[in-house]
């Protein structure tokens, strides 16, 4: 008997993968063809800063010809989201640094969409080792900080003071050229306890929980901009910061 070879995916990582990859491409094709309608070029990532920082060379401590490195650097930029021939669509990312509580969340949903990047967590001791005892597979992750392709501060500072969130900052745009804050702006509406979590805001920093105007402005202070900022759902934002 002949048999019939077998069809499908894998697993439901594999399956899940180019649904998810083709949703993206589709959602900034659209974006792309907004654009193109109201007469928005974009020439490279991150033009208008850097078109700015041009006409402000000495502010920024740059030559003309060191901005000129920075110009041509991001005009050579290429992205491989979606590309065939990649693993995941995307191998730009082989080093992830992460930092704060959500440090866990966003190791498991690495691993439910099926990368697997080098993981470093920059911690002190205590949170360190509260984190290596909830994450899978310790074994694997780098407990110590240093360089890395990105960064992702997750909940790392909503119980910090505006000195205390600008350090770590500061310290991030050592390690990566990118980072991605993810931190509620608001008390999700939904939940019992958004009261309790409101007050314990005020209580560890003196203020409310940030929204995405007070991280730019924190960010502007230790170095990076605002590439964009996306809403996740449930009162929480991923600020997408690029060191300056």
């Amino acid at each position: 008997m002949r048999r019939r070879a077998i069809c499908g995916a894998a697993s439901a990582t594999n399956a899940m993968g180019p649904a998810r990859r083709l949703r993206m491409l589709e959602d900034r094709l659209e974006r792309a063809r907004a654009d193109w309608a109201a007469g928005t070029v974009h020439v490279v990532r991150g033009g208008k800063h850097l078109a700015r920082t041009r006409h402000h060379l000495p502010a920024a401590q740059l030559s003309e010809s060191q901005w000129r490195e920075r110009w041509e650097a991001a005009r050579w930029f290429v992205q491989a989201d979606g590309e065939s021939g990649k693993r995941f669509g995307n191998e730009g990312v082989g080093t992830c640094l992460l930092t704060g509580p959500g440090s866990v969340s966003v190791a498991a949903a690495l691993d439910d969409a099926g990368r697997r990047p080098r993981l470093r967590v920059a911690e002190g001791d205590v949170p360190a080792a509260v984190l290596r005892e909830c994450v899978q597979a310790p074994e694997r992750i780098d407990w110590t900080a240093g360089p890395a392709d990105v960064a992702v501060a997750a909940k790392a500072l909503a119980y910090r003071t505006d000195r205390e969130a600008a350090h770590l900052l500061t310290e991030l745009a050592g390690w990566a050229a990118t980072a991605i804050v993810v931190e509620a702006s608001r008390p999700d509406g939904l939940s019992p306890h958004a009261a309790e979590a409101a007050l314990q805001a005020y209580a560890a920093t003196g203020g409310p929980l940030r929204d995405s105007a007070a991280i730019a402005a924190l960010a502007e202070r230790t170095g990076w901009y605002v590439d964009r900022v996306i809403a996740l759902g449930w009162g929480t934002e991923a600020t997408v910061l690029r060191r300056a």
